[in-house]
């Protein structure tokens, strides 16, 4: 039996996680998924104004706009190709 009071993962999350963890599901549920992934949190991230996130990108020379715009473009062309593997199997 687990102890009472023992903290679950999340609860021994920062605020700031916290709050990036809630963004990152938004941004799953917005792709549809049913999942947190890595590329979920990094747009959950990106959402951060205080975080070390934007710094780092901005000094690669890297927007967010365009980290957002690269993630939805690789969901779009996988659940593109499912679709059609999906549809090919059916026939």
């Amino acid at each position: 039996m687990s102890d009472p009071g023992a903290l679950t993962m999340f609860e021994r999350f920062t605020e700031q996680a916290k709050d990036v963890t809630v963004l990152a599901r938004e941004e799953a549920m917005e792709l549809r998924r049913n999942h947190i992934g890595t590329e979920h949190l990094l747009l959950g991230l990106l959402h951060e104004d205080h975080g070390a996130a934007l710094p780092v990108l901005r000094g690669l020379d890297v927007s967010p706009e365009l980290v957002r715009e690269q993630v939805h473009g690789v969901w779009a062309h996988l659940s593109k190709q499912i679709q059609e593997q999906a549809h090919g199997q059916a026939d």
